[in-house]
């Protein structure tokens, strides 16, 4: 039972982990460029050498996946068993002591590369972000404009149908809109 426990708790941290390794290899890839990577936690790409793969961060990710699946090898292993102790038990020490060095690894991989991350604070100045709306979370269905030229997109009983779909939001403005949908069904 202790290891199985001990193995769930490095479960929880290798998904937390594994998000974030996720994260990483999204936000660093051209599309977004939220983040960029050291040149020593990348690859070239074979086919596109301009191209830099998040390897660390992708292999970050599978081992955090195979850690999570961890605690249901060591129940299968132990399942079955009558009361006592068996041979059986001891393959659970193996994958117990093996886990303690695998995430101690990638949680000193992680920190590395967060470290020597660089962040794109400047990217709320791209061209592509101008139309960019933040909930205000706060409340429900209230928007505040952090951009000038904010539109709200044209959506059923949501935006200002005599405005032709959209409205306009000032810098700063918070706006309330209703956002339920109401449906009438028929007999």
């Amino acid at each position: 039972k202790t290891e199985r426990t001990v193995l769930t708790a490095i479960a929880a941290v290798a998904a937390t982990v594994g998000r974030l390794a996720q994260d990483v290899c999204l936000y660093s890839c051209a599309n977004f460029g939220f983040v960029k990577l050291p040149d020593a936690f990348t690859t070239g790409s074979s086919i596109m050498p301009h191209k830099k793969n998040p390897d660390i961060f992708e292999l970050i990710r599978a081992k955090c996946n195979r850690m999570q699946a961890l605690p249901m090898e060591v129940t299968l292993i132990s399942t079955n068993l009558p009361s006592g102790y068996f041979r059986d038990m001891q393959l659970t020490k193996e994958i117990y002591v093996r886990t303690f060095k695998e995430i101690v690894d990638v949680l000193r991989m992680a920190s590395a590369g967060l470290e020597q991350m660089w962040i794109n604070r400047d990217i709320l100045s791209d061209e592509k972000y101008k139309y960019l709306m933040v909930f205000n979370t706060g409340s429900e269905g209230k928007y505040v404009c952090i951009e000038p030229q904010t539109w709200i997109s044209n959506c059923p009983n949501f935006a200002d149908r005599e405005r032709y779909g959209f409205s306009y939001i000032k810098p700063n403005e918070t706006v309330s809109y209703n956002s339920r949908i109401f449906i009438d069904f028929i007999d």
